[in-house]
């Protein structure tokens, strides 16, 4: 008779054994791999925020180099800052000689210190669209002066002064840009582009290079360290005094527009140095993005064209 072998396993003490052996081990290479895990985590954290910190600095940048010359203006009022720009849609030569295609003045040449309703410009437009339109404006040698500070534009001479010049320089009734619900009527021709106002309008000083811009909208860029946010606002009309609250006209009007461009903001800077008509002006953006206890600083500079 065949005899059967007793069968074999683990005993309660081994199994008991094994596991705190296996713990033991565990714990021993978690301890080894808990900080580089951490520091990959800290890594891509960091990463990440720097990179939204990127972005929004990229995206101010580029509105800040296409706003109109003297445009640019800082404000702070408690938790909130802010940098506002008038945005250019395009800029062009307006005439002042003879024009090209037998094109001669007075009929295509704007004449700066009397009311004109239509001139010629050295060019054709490339990315204002044609035809008439309300919601465009047209700045030409906007000095951006004020008096004590940027949220008292001089008369005439600012792009955010909603009154005329009283004269007599620039001429009384003149200013650097038409007014707000005027019809600028854009015209495509065969030698040059035409453009035609109405009402009249008194562009009081010359642009030493014949600039003229084409504008839609402030842009406003603000930092809420409350909320902390940043956040583009655009589509409001220009307003004397620079607006900061959100929560208030013009930011949360129906028509104007916005989008968050950065959260976790923790701090916000915008120092703006004016510069002269020879000198860009400079804006410093110091910005640091903080979240789970990471911070990320970056701060840069941004040359605005003064040159109008």
């Amino acid at each position: 008779m065949k005899k059967i072998a007793p069968k074999k396993g683990f005993t309660l003490v081994e199994m008991v054994i094994t596991i705190v052996l296996i713990t033991i081990i565990f714990a021993v290479v978690g301890t080894f791999l808990n900080r580089p895990i951490q520091a990959y985590a800290q890594t891509y954290q960091l990463a990440d925020i720097a990179d939204m910190a990127d972005m929004a600095i990229i995206r101010l940048e580029r509105d800040v180099r296409n706003g109109v010359p003297n445009s640019l203006r800082t404000k702070i009022s408690g938790n909130f800052v802010a940098v506002e720009m008038v945005n250019a849609i395009e800029g062009q030569r307006y005439r002042v000689g003879s024009g090209g295609g037998g094109l001669n003045c007075p009929n295509h040449c704007l004449n700066i210190g009397s009311a004109d309703g239509a001139f010629d410009v050295e060019g054709k437009f490339a990315y204002a669209s044609y035809g008439s339109a309300s919601n465009y404006r047209l700045v030409i040698y906007n000095t951006g002066a004020f008096t004590g500070t940027s949220d008292s534009p001089n008369a005439g001479v600012n792009v955010y002064s909603n009154t005329t010049a009283p004269g007599p320089v620039p001429p009384s009734g003149s200013a650097v840009i038409t007014p707000s619900g005027s019809n600028v009527n854009l015209i495509s021709a065969s030698a040059e582009d035409q453009v035609s106002l109405s009402p009249l309008m008194n562009f009081g000083l010359a642009s030493p290079r014949q600039r003229l811009y084409v504008v839609d909208t402030p842009i406003t860029y603000l930092c809420n360290l409350t909320a902390g946010t940043l956040t583009r606002y655009w589509g409001y009309a220009i307003q004397s005094t620079q607006p900061i609250d959100p929560t208030v006209a013009p930011l949360n009007s129906g028509g104007t527009s916005s989008a968050l461009i950065a959260k976790n903001v923790s701090a916000c800077t915008f120092n703006y140095n004016v510069g002269s008509t020879q000198q860009n002006g400079i804006l410093g953006i110091d910005l640091v993005l903080t979240r789970g206890g990471e911070s990320v600083r970056v701060y840069y500079q941004v040359n605005s064209n003064n040159s109008s």
